[in-house]
This record gives structure tokens, sequence and C-alpha cells, in this order.
């Protein structure tokens, strides 16, 4: 936000002042479907931008740097979604759901990607196959 609507312009930021930053991060923040920013983070930056000790030349490119993880943050979010609907529509293929969201903590993301590491488990004739002991080596049950 700040590299978006100051440039970077450090001094710009710091004539908005902490409180009408943070109402702008909020503001920044729900616009792209998050929940509150972490204020603790929020104020050391703050700080950080009016601290005239430190590289200061350093600080625009650290802000770049956190600007293009966000960017990929953004970009590839939309596609996580898009692999949890399939890997839980394959486990409603399977009539697995029910299921696997009957264990307590499971939810049918994880249990797909347990079923997705597993692989079939109508090829194991016993419960016990599947299982590893606590040496790592499969049962041989």
């Amino acid at each position: 936000m700040i590299l978006d609507r100051d440039g970077g312009e450090f001094a710009r930021t710091r004539r908005l002042g902490l409180a009408r930053l943070e109402h702008a991060v909020r503001r920044e923040i729900s616009r792209r479907g998050g929940l509150r920013p972490c204020l603790r983070i929020l104020r050391r930056l703050f700080t950080a931008l009016t601290e005239p000790a430190g590289v200061t030349a350093a600080r625009a490119g650290a802000l770049e740097r956190v600007q293009l993880v966000l960017a990929d943050w953004q970009h590839t979010q939309p596609r996580l979604d898009e692999v949890e609907t399939r890997m839980t529509s394959v486990l409603d293929e399977l009539g697995l759901t029910g299921l696997a969201t009957s264990t307590p903590g499971l939810s049918a993301v994880g249990a797909a990607a347990i079923l997705a590491q597993t692989g079939d488990p109508r090829r194991f004739t016993t419960a016990l196959q599947g299982q590893t002991t606590d040496q790592g080596t499969r049962s041989t049950a």
C-alpha cells in the first residue's frame, strides 16, 4: 500500500500519521478479502519509516519485495481454491466425504490430501496394510 499510494515516498506516509495509516491498511486488507491487520507489525513498520537510523535506502527495496510476495499470494490463492474444489469433488465421487468429515479435526480437503498420498484405499485387503509403524516402514499385516 505504501508503494502503491505513496510511490515509496516515506515522508508522505509519515505525514499521514499512524492512526490514518492503520485505517487505510484496514480498508485495504478488507478489500483484499483479509480479516484484520497485525497492528504490531504495522506499528513497527511505521516506526521504521519514521526512524532516521539504519539503511534508509534499503527500505524501499524491502517494501517492494513484500509487495511482490503479496502479489504472488493473491495470484496463487484462487488457483489453490480451485485445486481444493477439485480435490473434494474426487472425494465426493468416491463417496468418502461423509466418512472423512466424521473424523474430528479432519476436513474434506485434508482427507483428499491423505487419499492423494496413499492412493485408492480399496487396494488394501485389511485396514492395517496401509499403516506405517513407528520406524516408518509399512505394516505387513
